[in-house]
Formats: C-alpha cells, structure tokens, sequence
C-alpha cells in the first residue's frame, strides 16, 4: 500500500513540474514568438501526450485544441496579466487531460469537467473577441464537437455521437444568441458559459437516465435570473 503511494505521489510530482514547464513554455513561446521556440514548444507538448502511450485515442482532440491557443491567442494586443491568465489556463487543462489520460488521479471525472469548460470558455473568448474571423461559426462548432464528443464518452461509455453533434449545434447557437445582445465582452462570455455549462447539465442529466423537470426548471431559473443581473449591472454602468 505504501508503495502504491508512493509511486502516486512520484507521478504527480512528475505531472506538476510539467505543467509548470508547459504554463512557463506556453507564455515564453507565445511573447517571443518565432519559428524555432514555438515548433520547439509544440514538439514537446507533442511528445508529453505520447508518453506514457496509454489512452493516446481517448482525449487526443481536446489536447491538441489546447495546443491551437497557442497560435489563436492576440499575443501582440493582450496586455501581460492577460498573457499570464492565458497561460495558467493553457497549463491547467495540460495538467488536467494528461491526469486523467494517465490515470493519475482518483476523480477524473472531475479533471475531465473542469478540463472540458475551460476550453469552451477558451473558445467563447475568441469567438467573441472576432479572433476566428469569418470562419468562426464553423471553427467553433467543429471544435466544439471534438471537445463534446470526448467529455461526453467520458461521463457515460460508448454514448452516442448524436449528443456531441447536438450540444456543438446548440453552443453554436447560443454563442450567436448572445452575440447580437448589446452588452459587453465580457458580460457576453460570462452569460455563454453560464448557458453552455447549464445545457451540458441537462445533457448529463438526460445520458444518466435521472433528467426530471425539475432539474430543467431549475437550470432555466438559474439562467434567466444570471441573465436579468447581468442586464442590470450593464444598465447600471
């Protein structure tokens, strides 16, 4: 048993120190830019993913995602605790894809959530700041699928593809929704996560076989009630 410990305390000393190479390559890569820094960066996180070569199938879209920020980011216009808060989160969902890829930790449900959302909230933020330009619409479905579709294999096996399909076509959707309403930014990716997180709720809900009204008015409650507090600080400012 000690043993056992032991060697679970050894690797996740091991998935620390890389994660804080990778948060620390991530913001040097990113600020100073250039061919060989960055292939060099890319080639590492390449190789993080391959070894140990377990689960390599299993979330190899969400981390490769993650790796896309690095060249999706506005290095040239975000100002430096920007760039910092942008590379903890980079380095976080490295940290978090590879515990559970790697069955590090006890709760992989719980890196795999919280893994999941902060790349939607990555894609939220560049979908509203214009980063994707005119091909946003279809980059961020697309993405959103291939995110979707591990995390929900993740909360129930062999789930069917439909759901992933299904909750990229309603993200897609309520990114749009919440774009034509004349509030800022920020107030814009708060309320999307907040309607994208209670959606992917319900969805749970529904694999899981226990959805009741119940759970679906309280979600609605709860947006609605963000959404009118989020309307009455904007009209306040």
């Amino acid at each position: 048993m000690e043993r056992l410990k032991s060697v679970s305390r050894s690797q996740e000393l091991k998935l620390a120190l890389k994660t804080l190479g990778v948060g620390l390559g991530f913001l040097v890569a990113g600020q100073y830019g250039g061919l060989w820094p960055t292939m060099l960066f890319a080639a590492a996180y390449v190789f993080f993913y391959f070894r140990p070569g377990i689960n390599t199938g299993a979330y190899w879209a969400s981390y490769f995602i993650n790796l896309g920020f690095l060249f999706a980011f506005p290095w040239d216009s975000a100002d430096l605790r920007l760039q910092v808060a942008a590379s903890i989160a980079f380095a976080v969902v490295f940290g978090l894809i590879l515990s559970v890829k790697d069955i590090i930790f006890i709760r992989r449900d719980l890196a795999a959530h919280a893994a999941y959302f902060i790349i939607l909230g990555f894609l939220t933020f560049f979908f509203f700041a214009g980063m994707f330009g005119e091909f946003g619409q279809v980059a961020t479905t697309i993405s959103i699928f291939l995110v979707a579709r591990e995390f929900y294999r993740s909360v129930v096996k062999n789930s069917l593809a439909v759901y992933p399909l299904f909750a990229a076509f309603l993200y897609s959707e309520i990114l749009w929704a919440i774009y034509a309403i004349p509030i800022g930014f920020t107030a814009k990716s708060a309320l999307a996560m907040v309607a994208m997180f209670l959606s992917s709720d319900v969805i749970v809900h529904h694999l899981k076989n226990n959805l009741s009204v119940k759970v679906v008015l309280r979600n609605v409650a709860v947006f609605i009630l963000f959404l009118l507090a989020i309307l009455q600080v904007v009209a306040g400012s």
